[in-house]
């Protein structure tokens, strides 16, 4: 079962968030459901490596919304939505 964030007392006056856990050999399959999501395709390489690396080094609270801002930012989303829009 996914563990949900809970908040936990560290016992030095602050609240943290447990952050889920997400095994280094899937965070290729979290940049891939982005891709599908917002950009409507499979990753390149390039973009797996990029993504991938941002999740490794920063985790998910760390690194997922950066990269959901990138992929948005992106040339690429901007040309679906004038396409879509």
């Amino acid at each position: 079962m996914p563990q949900r964030n809970k908040p936990s007392f560290n016992g030095l006056g602050s609240l943290s968030v447990v952050e889920p856990e997400v095994p280094l050999d899937r965070v290729e399959d979290v940049v891939e459901a982005l891709y599908q999501a917002i950009l409507e395709r499979e990753p390149d390489e390039g973009g797996t490596e990029h993504y991938a690396r941002m999740l490794r080094e920063h985790g998910l609270a760390g690194g997922l919304v950066p990269a959901i801002r990138e992929l948005l930012a992106s040339e690429e989303f901007r040309s679906l939505m004038r396409r879509d829009g």
